[in-house]
């Protein structure tokens, strides 16, 4: 879906929800709220994991994998995160190198 980011918050997110539900099960619709409430959980996550890795990454040295580092920053954001597990990663990887 091709969304632009010129539209009003309003629009913005009637378009979101139209979509959604027109490829999910009848029994899945979801509300303008629904959505927004579950996206705002989701970034809120992902703004942190990105923080984390950012300071994994600042400690990185020579002979650190990109599994290394990312197994590392997992397990901070764990700890940091009363033993929570980011399982967002997907959209993470997705999401890193867009502007905010």
């Amino acid at each position: 879906m091709a969304m632009t980011i010129d539209k009003k918050s309003g629009c913005y997110w009637n378009a979101i929800v139209a979509e959604f539900n027109s490829n999910t099960a009848s029994n899945r619709k979801r509300t303008v709220v629904q959505c927004k409430t579950h996206w705002g959980g989701c970034k809120r996550d992902i703004s942190k994991f990105c923080g984390v890795y950012s300071r994994v990454r600042s400690t990185w040295s020579s002979g650190h994998s990109d599994d290394m580092i990312m197994e590392k920053a997992h397990k901070w954001f764990k700890s940091e995160n009363n033993e929570r597990p980011f399982t967002l990663e997907y959209m993470w990887r997705e999401l890193k190198d867009q502007p905010k």
